[in-house]
């Protein structure tokens, strides 16, 4: 099952404290290019990337992927990945750091590629784009031309909402070769 189809499958407002989210397995969003090996994950309007983490990993396509978590009828994103075209399946590395979210959206993406591509003369424009694919659909990977140059972007929910979360560097041996996040650990219960 495609992630937008999934997602609008949720119904009803927000369970009641005490019921056990359920996560299920890796659907798979789309690609995005990574120019220049500077994977970049965090809160997707944060411009300067500065609540952030950055992975340096191999330039090229990267897979990206999302988990959710299903509150009975109620679903949520539980994490997301993005990890090298090459890779069949990454294995978990360290933690490389926390990531915000003040939006309650998150973005994947080439932080050299955004900085050189959408640069202040593009910003707004890129706003305006990203704007407009979220209210498009609820996930995606979106490429969008600046400059005559592209730039890719994936994005998503991030679990409840705004918050800090976890990022650890996605390995194949001893290599970086993409970047995780999880918004909501496995058996999750609902609080007040």
């Amino acid at each position: 099952m495609k992630p937008n189809e999934y997602f609008e499958k949720s119904t009803g407002p927000f369970p009641p404290p005490g019921v056990v989210g359920v996560e299920g397995e890796w659907m798979d969003m789309g690609l995005i290019t990574v120019p220049y090996g500077q994977l970049w994950a965090g809160d997707l309007y944060d411009l300067e990337g500065d609540s952030g983490c950055i992975v340096s990993v191999p330039r090229g396509q990267y897979h990206v992927q999302i988990r959710a978590m299903s509150f009975r009828a109620h679903r949520r994103t539980s994490r997301i990945r993005a990890f090298h075209n090459d890779i069949a399946e990454p294995t978990l590395g360290a933690k490389r750091g926390e990531v915000g979210s003040d939006c309650g959206l998150f973005g994947l993406y080439d932080l050299t590629a955004f900085k050189k591509i959408v640069g202040r003369t593009h910003r707004k424009q890129y706003g305006h784009d990203i704007m407009e694919s979220t209210m498009e659909e609820i996930v995606g990977c979106v490429g969008r031309e600046y400059g005559g140059k592209r730039f890719d972007v994936a994005f998503s929910p991030c679990g409840l909402g705004d918050g800090r979360f976890a990022a650890r560097a996605l390995k194949s041996g001893k290599r970086n070769v993409g970047v995780e996040v999880q918004f909501l650990p496995p058996g999750f219960s609902v609080e007040r």
